[in-house]
């Protein structure tokens, strides 16, 4: 609220009186002019009108004398439309109680505002109070916001017994503009017309200066003039600056600078001085001050505050346009000005804020300036003997005089929502501050806590400000675990690292088929020595191309001061080789041309800070590179194998970091979304700190494997990953980055002497299920246990008797010439070429991401092992030619072919002696374009498909046979290797039976959804067609559909996944309850007339025992009831794939969900059942498996005629 001021002078000239001469001379001074003491009752909590708390004010306020308001006889809110009238006179207001009465100022008044008088309220709430200050136009300076409850701008206050909850003082905002036709006047304060005048306007010279704020007043913009805009005006205290004014052309001349207003104390500044000339920049006064949430004293003025509670009031200024300042926010409860007199006695403070505390003890979110507080007086200080699990915590109390007691409150929850509290200990009841100490115990190691004194006395209890310490981090074992590997046949190798962190430490794999590890078992115990180390890491990254990691930016990234980064790296051919990078191009490492190099947007002046041009990085030769930077020298070195080959120590303009949200990338940058400058090599051991590196430090470390828990250690990748699409941070600090694009992992010949031991083992007799392994390591300091690492089953059939997979089980040299590839089914073994001639290359992105093996057409092939073939067999291979001649997929010597010509499929018999004369032809499968092509053979008839669509059925002889099978060539013992194939092989399954056009297609689309080929779309929701019977991967949802009957209109799909499906009425008969992890939505919108198959992963629903029982359910929405899809009124067919899951004949969409399925469908399934003859007795008896839903029991016995028994139970 603004208030004229006219009164103010003459209410504190009759308030020193009154003060100087005391009540009792006061009172005969009133009595002798004739004035009496009124009192007024307060009969409703009406805003305004007879009996309102409103009228009773300006009843008083019109009637001379020290008045008294009685508001005891209600209760309730007083919820104010406008703020109260203004007291200038001697005045009491009593209330019934702060519970019971509450004056709201609808977070849009200040309700109380005092010039004079003694004045004393009591007994009830102000709550939601708002002072605003004014906000300007463009260009003046915001006004102050004072004391959101009540301003005390002169006279003697007590507030006694009333709680201030809610309220807010709030600066006024201030508004940019490129020009100004006019001066604007600032924003004013708690009194009208305080904001400064804005200066005059002229065609014809200069501009008028803005006028200075009053008390709590912006300052006004400058006026706009010909050749330069008046000057700003200044802010009044609290008082935001005033802008300057604009030019009125562009005519230059020779002005001096022209200035902004100066802000008062608290406000903002404005746009920085522009000089005369071409005037296009944007200018913006300062914002205003908020001060006190609650309460404002202004000098002059003497409050005491009585057994107050002050919650949840909050300081905050005033924002400001481009250029500008905010205000800043003081006193989240109380305002002390300077030369106010304010006590505090019985005062609470609870969760109060101010935007700009200082955390002191005269400027925090409770209150800033002066308060006399008779509460005792506590400071914490800094923690000390920080160890790894206790330390002590200190600080003093001053007990003001009063008995005190103090304790700490401690955690390591920032805000104090849970902490642990020491036990209340005395402080004396002197009146000096004495020094306290606790030393809590049980702490957890390598943890930040937070701790505050807290002091209570008869006088209040005060809480001291927060400080943190971290605990030590304990030597205990550092575990890594990695992607288990040569899985299959119920067989696994396991992989970790463990670090023994300075002691002797022995570890143990443990293995299990469920995640808590229930009915372990154990493998692989060893011993580590405490100084264990050993040359070279285990692995690097190899990226080539468009290969890189990504790392989610966290913060931790950002270097914005002192930085170390550093690397060992291996070129393959020069160029400009990104080591890492951040964000549109924030900054980056690299080796440019064989030359080191740092960029960073952020710096002015060469970009580039290039190393010494004789300094050259080799190609082909493992280097450890890095680079430091220190802000207070601004000074960048530059390291070949830890010497210095390069130093600046005058960089053109100091290179700060601006932190953004950019992604960090390993091996590329990434300016504007581009993908350039890639690295083609490996990358081992990088390392980003967020200090400054001595060159005796990084010569230590830079042979020296690492634990992650060094001091300034930011990221630390190791890349010692085996396969998957992770590489793991060794610091905690979550920059655990992902693969893109498919790069390698491959030893590394890096010269470090890493101080971890990469340590497996080889378990078996794993069942056909997601299975689990971790490692427990032990030192002297404790045990560490790794998390849960799932080792992921390989479906596999028993008939499968071949199955290779380019992501999975490759060998290949440094060249990517694979010399093995490993048999994934059961059977295992290895398919083999020691040939270098006839190695075919491993490309780790052939195939959306995915590698395959590409074979030369001229001299590549790779053996089998001996394969027992019986007459019937299925051969399933992804894969792509882009050759015409014929050349074989896959063959033996005399009895099985399968090949291309001219890009047609074809398949074909023998039976040892003589091929047969005729052959399977099953259409074309186009050139270099990935295809899934299927064969089939009961020994007579034979089918082939395409795309897992049935293309044609033949009829020729061949018969069983066991001999090795060649892959990409054919193989005579007479005449060698033939018709080689030229194109790329992803996957190749052979099977030692026919499978049906069903596990064909089920096969098919989870090849699909794999390798995403041969499919319409790979949309969530995707367009429809009509006519198609294409094939849709539904993104990522894990569910892809092929229609069989093709829509008459064309429409689209929309497809998602929830957890936890609810269950209305009761699950189908058999199925005991349906999987949490996962269920499917899909809407149909538009297509008529379908029929589909749709294929479900399965992939991370865990608990699975019999993964053929699954069975899978149906429903219309969430309202309905789920219905098994095999029985009405779908009668689909179900197919099982571990873990996919193919439904086929359906013709609607909805929900689909999975459940456990129960081979006994009767509600109890009995163990057994006996009768014995007992005298005239008949005892039975009985047992049970499993019992569910069961009523009860009903016995019989059979007579001539059965007779029902009474059952019990």
């Amino acid at each position: 609220m603004a208030l004229d001021t006219s009164k103010r002078g003459l209410a504190t000239s009759v308030l020193k009186s009154l003060t100087f001469l005391g009540t009792a001379i006061s009172l005969l001074l009133l009595s002798t002019n004739g004035h009496t003491q009124a009192t007024y009752t307060v009969t409703n909590t009406n805003n305004s009108g007879a009996g309102s708390l409103r009228q009773a004010m300006l009843d008083a306020e019109a009637s001379a004398g020290a008045d008294i308001i009685n508001a005891t006889g209600i209760s309730g809110t007083i919820i104010l439309d406008s703020a109260l009238s203004v007291i200038t006179q001697d005045l009491t207001i009593n209330g019934p109680g702060a519970s019971t009465l509450s004056i709201s100022g609808k977070n849009q008044f200040r309700p109380f505002f005092i010039t004079g008088g003694t004045v004393e309220i009591k007994n009830l709430s102000v709550i939601n109070g708002k002072a605003q200050g004014g906000s300007p136009t463009v260009g003046g300076g915001g006004g102050a916001g004072m004391g959101g409850a009540i301003y005390i701008d002169a006279g003697t206050v007590t507030l006694t017994s009333v709680t201030f909850s809610g309220n807010s003082a709030v600066g006024g905002n201030s508004y940019y503009a490129d020009s100004f036709g006019f001066g604007v006047a600032g924003g004013d304060g708690p009194f009208a017309g305080s904001g400064g005048a804005g200066g005059f306007s002229t065609s014809s010279f200069q501009g008028g200066a803005g006028a200075a704020g009053s008390f709590g007043g912006g300052g006004g913009s400058g006026g706009y003039g010909r050749y330069a805009g008046g000057f700003g005006g200044n802010g009044g205290y609290g008082g935001g600056a005033g802008a300057v004014g604009s030019k009125y052309d562009g005519t230059s001349g020779s002005w001096s600078a022209v200035n902004p207003g100066t802000p008062g104390e608290f406000g903002g500044s404005s746009t920085v001085a522009y000089f005369a000339g071409n005037d296009v920049n944007r200018r913006s006064g300062g914002g205003g001050a908020g001060l006190g949430g609650a309460v404002f004293a202004r000098s002059g003025s003497t409050v005491s505050l009585v057994s107050c509670t002050f919650s949840n009031n909050s300081a905050t200024g005033g924002t400001a346009g481009t250029g500008g300042t905010a205000g800043k926010g003081k006193g989240g409860a109380i305002f002390v000005h300077p030369g106010a007199t304010v006590s505090a006695d019985l005062v609470t403070f609870t969760s109060n804020t101010a935007a700009d505390e200082s955390v002191s003890l005269t400027d925090n979110d409770d209150f800033y300036g002066d308060l006399n507080w008779t509460a005792p007086e506590p400071i914490t200080l800094d923690a000390s003997d920080v160890a790894y699990t206790t330390v002590t915590l200190n600080g003093t109390v001053n007990p003001n005089g009063y008995a005190t007691t103090y304790r700490f409150q401690y955690g390591t929850d920032s805000t104090f929502s849970t902490y642990s509290e020491t036990a209340a200990t005395s402080a004396g009841s002197g009146t000096e501050a004495v020094a306290v100490s606790v030393s809590p115990t049980g702490l957890s190691h390598n943890s930040t806590y937070y701790f505050r004194l807290v002091a209570q006395s008869a006088k209040g209890t005060r809480i001291g400000f927060k400080e943190s310490f971290t605990t030590l981090v304990l030597p205990l074992p550092v575990i890594t675990v990695y992607e288990a590997t040569d899985i299959g046949g119920g067989n696994a190798k396991l992989n970790a690292s463990v670090f023994p962190n300075g002691s002797e430490t022995t570890y143990q794999f443990e293995y299990a088929d469920n995640p808590t590890f229930t009915g372990a078992q154990y493998s692989n115990n060893g011993i580590i020595a405490a100084d264990y180390s050993n040359k070279n890491p285990v692995n690097a990254v190899q990226l080539t191309g468009s290969q890189y990691i990504a790392i989610p930016d966290n913060g931790t990234l950002d270097l914005p001061g002192a930085f170390t980064i550093e690397a060992w790296i291996f070129q393959n051919a020069s160029g400009e080789n990104t080591i890492i990078s951040k964000g549109d191009g924030r900054y980056s490492f690299q080796i440019k041309n064989n030359k080191l190099s740092f960029n960073s947007a952020s710096l002015t002046g060469s970009n580039w800070v290039p190393a010494a041009p004789t300094t050259t990085i080799p190609v082909r030769e493992w280097v450890h590179v890095a680079v430091t930077f220190d802000p207070t020298y601004n000074e960048f070195y530059f390291y070949k194998n830890a010497s210095v080959v390069e130093y600046y120590s005058s960089y053109p303009s100091k290179p700060v970091m601006v932190p953004d949200n950019g992604d960090v990338h390993i091996g590329r940058i990434n300016p504007n979304g581009c993908n350039c400058s890639s690295f083609n090599g490996m990358i081992d051991e990088l390392r980003v700190w967020s200090v400054k590196r001595t060159s005796t430090e990084v010569y230590e470390s830079y042979q020296k494997g690492l634990s992650g828990s060094e001091t300034g250690l930011s990221a630390y990748w190791q890349f010692n990953e085996f396969s998957g699409d992770l590489v793991a941070d060794q610091t905690g600090n979550g920059n655990d980055g992902t693969i893109v694009g498919t790069p390698s992992f491959r030893t590394s010949k890096a010269t470090v002497y890493t101080t971890s031991k990469h340590v497996t083992a080889t378990i078996d007799g794993l069942l056909p299920k997601n299975n689990y392994f971790r490692v427990t390591a032990t030192n002297a300091f404790g045990t560490t246990v790794s998390a849960a690492q799932p080792i992921v089953h390989q479906s596999t059939s028993a008939d499968l008797i071949l199955w290779v997979r380019s992501d999975s089980g490759v060998t290949r040299d440094g060249s990517d010439l694979v010399s093995s590839w490993t048999n994934l089914a059961p059977g295992g073994g290895e398919v083999t070429q020691s040939a270098g001639e006839h190695q075919p290359l491993f490309v780790s992105n052939g195939i959306n991401g995915k590698p395959v093996i590409r074979f030369n057409g001229t001299s590549t092939v790779l053996e089998t092992p001996t394969l027992n073939v019986g007459t019937k067999m299925t051969v399933i291979a992804v894969m792509k030619s882009v050759k015409y001649p014929t050349q074989r997929i896959i063959s033996d010597e005399n009895y099985f072919t399968m090949f291309l010509d001219g890009f047609q499929l074809f398949m074909k018999g023998g039976t040892g002696d003589s091929w047969s004369n005729d052959f399977a032809y099953f259409g074309s499968i186009g050139y270099d374009t990935f295809r899934i092509l299927a064969v089939s053979s009961d020994g007579i008839v034979t089918e082939g498909y395409v795309d897992g669509v049935n293309s044609g059925t033949s009829t020729f002889y061949r018969i069983p046979n066991s001999a090795p099978y060649y892959i990409g060539a054919s193989y005579s013992s007479g005449s060698g290797y033939a018709e080689f194939m030229e194109g790329d092989i992803a996957e190749l399954m052979v099977y030692n039976k026919v499978l049906t056009q069903n596990e064909i297609f089920a096969l098919g689309s989870r090849l699909k959804m794999k390798y995403q080929i041969g499919v319409e779309s790979t949309s969530p929701s995707p367009e429809v067609s009509a006519g198609s019977t294409g094939s849709f991967v539904l993104g990522n949802t894990g569910a892809a559909v092929t229609f069989t009957t093709a829509s008459g209109t064309s429409g689209s799909l929309t497809a998602s996944t929830s957890n936890n499906p609810n269950i209305v009425g009761s699950l189908p008969l058999g199925i005991t309850g349906l999987a949490a992890e996962k269920y499917w939505s899909i809407i149909n919108t538009g297509l008529t007339g379908i029929e589909y198959s749709i294929t479900l992963d399965l992939t991370g629903i865990s608990g699975i025992t019999n993964f053929n029982g699954i069975k899978v359910v149906k429903r219309e929405d969430e309202n309905a009831t789920w219905v098994d899809v095999t029985g009405a009124p779908f009668f689909a067919t179900v197919t099982h794939d571990e873990p996919f899951i193919t439904i086929s004949g359906l013709t609607s969409f909805s929900q689909f969900a999975v459940g456990s399925g129960s081979e006994n469908p009767l509600p109890v399934e009995l163990a057994s059942f006996t009768g014995s003859v007992s005298g005239d007795q008949i005892i039975l008896n009985w047992s049970t498996k499993s019992e569910l839903n069961n009523y009860g029991w009903e016995v019989q016995r059979f007579l001539p005629n059965p007779e029902v028994l009474e059952g019990t139970g």
